[in-house]
């Protein structure tokens, strides 16, 4: 470049002020703000069954803290692990996601994985996704482990 010519200035140099770079996707939220919109109960209802009960918003912001225990429940002597969204009131495109992935983990390592649907927002997200037809989908947890008591007969 000659003397005459100026270098590239960037807007924020331009301006005096060097604009904050942010990568909102790889921090993380605060737990307590993920724990005010999604609320997960694990039981046992039997040895090898377990139930997590999912309540609030299975979004983008929490949807990795059900991604964890998916992961570790998937990883021990549970056979079957029902996942309940009954009580869910938003279900996104990040929790479809994380159960897919369940599921896939479940069949390859031997377990099934069954999810209770209960309103009619999620089950209705579930057929139109196809999801409903190829997972073990139930309208109560009622049914989802009265399943495993119609087997043993």
């Amino acid at each position: 470049m000659s003397a005459s010519s100026p270098a590239p200035v960037s807007a924020a140099t331009a301006a005096g002020t060097a604009a904050p770079v942010r990568h909102s996707a790889s921090i993380p939220a605060p737990r307590s703000q993920v724990d005010a919109l999604l609320r997960l109960t694990l039981s046992r209802p039997a040895p090898a069954t377990a139930v997590i009960t999912v309540d609030g918003e299975l979004d983008l912001l929490t949807a990795p803290r059900l991604a964890e225990l998916l992961t570790a429940r998937l990883t021990t002597a549970v056979r079957t692990l029902v996942v309940d969204l009954s009580k869910v009131a938003f279900l996104g495109c990040a929790g479809i996601g994380v159960l897919a992935r369940a599921q896939c983990h479940a069949q390859a390592t031997g377990r099934e994985l069954r999810v209770v649907t209960g309103s009619d927002h999620v089950d209705r997200i579930l057929r139109l996704t196809g999801l409903h037809e190829d997972w073990r989908c139930y309208p109560e947890l009622i049914a989802a482990l009265a399943e495993d008591h119609s087997r043993r007969r």
